[in-house]
C-alpha cells in the first residue's frame, strides 16, 4: 500500500500489511512538497505511483525510485491524478483550474506536459480516465468546487519522441550522438489513425 503524508515536508511511504493487520514500513521517499491527497498506484502500467503534490506531478516505481519528476515552474496540484492503461500519459486537474496531461517515458527524467485543458474551476475531485465515444477516444472526467462536473474528450494524442544510435543502452544518455526529436499528433475525430507530424530535428547535442 502506498501511502501519503502531508506532514514532514511531504512524503510518499510504502507499507505492508500482514494478515493479522499489523503493518511494516517497506520504504519512504525524501521529502517532495506538500500533498493533500493521495497517490494512485497504477498496476495495470507496470507499478508505477503518482503522486500530486504543490511543486507538481512525480511518478515513482513500486521500490519509490525516481521515474519521472515535473519541470520547475509546474502547477500546483491538490487531487490525485490517474494514468492511462500503458502509463505513459497522466492526467490530474491543477489548481489553476486546468486539467493537464503530463508525457512520462522511461530514459526522460523530466516529464512535458502536450496538453492542458480549461481554464475550468478550482477542481474538487481526483480525475477519472477512461473509454469514451464508442472506444475510440479517451474522456476525462471530473467535478469542481463551483458544482459543475466536467467532461473532457481528447480524440487525438500528442506526444514527443526522442532516439539516439549507440551501441550501448538504449536510453539517450549525456553524450550519445547524433540524436533525433520529433512531436507528433495521432488520431483526430472520426480517423484514429491519421498521424500529424508538427516538428522535428536531427541534431548533436
Amino acid at each position: 500500500m502506498a501511502i501519503t503524508f502531508s506532514g514532514g515536508g511531504g512524503r510518499v511511504s510504502l507499507v505492508t500489511i500482514a494478515a493479522n493487520g499489523s503493518m511494516t514500513l517497506a520504504g519512504s521517499t525524501a521529502a517532495l512538497g506538500p500533498i493533500a491527497n493521495a497517490p494512485y498506484w497504477c498496476i495495470q502500467c507496470g507499478d508505477l505511483i503518482g503522486v500530486g503534490t504543490h511543486n507538481g506531478l512525480y511518478v515513482f516505481d513500486s521500490a519509490l525510485n525516481a521515474y519521472a519528476t515535473p519541470p520547475a515552474g509546474s502547477a500546483s496540484i491538490s487531487t490525485t491524478p490517474q494514468a492511462d492503461s500503458a502509463g505513459k500519459y497522466w492526467f490530474y486537474g491543477a489548481d489553476d483550474g486546468y486539467v493537464y496531461e503530463a508525457q512520462v517515458a522511461a530514459g526522460q527524467p523530466v516529464m512535458i506536459y502536450p496538453n492542458r485543458y480549461g481554464p475550468m474551476a478550482q477542481f474538487g475531485s481526483s480525475v477519472q480516465v477512461g473509454d469514451c465515444k464508442n472506444n475510440t477516444w479517451i474522456c476525462a472526467y471530473l467535478g469542481a468546487l463551483d458544482t459543475n462536473a466536467y467532461l473532457i474528450p481528447m480524440d487525438s494524442r500528442d506526444s514527443v519522441l526522442m532516439a539516439c544510435i549507440t551501441v550501448a543502452s538504449p536510453n539517450c544518455s549525456a553524450g550519445t550522438n547524433p540524436r533525433l526529436w520529433t512531436h507528433v499528433e495521432v488520431g483526430v475525430a472520426a480517423s484514429p489513425r491519421t498521424v500529424h507530424i508538427q516538428g522535428w530535428s536531427y541534431y548533436s547535442p
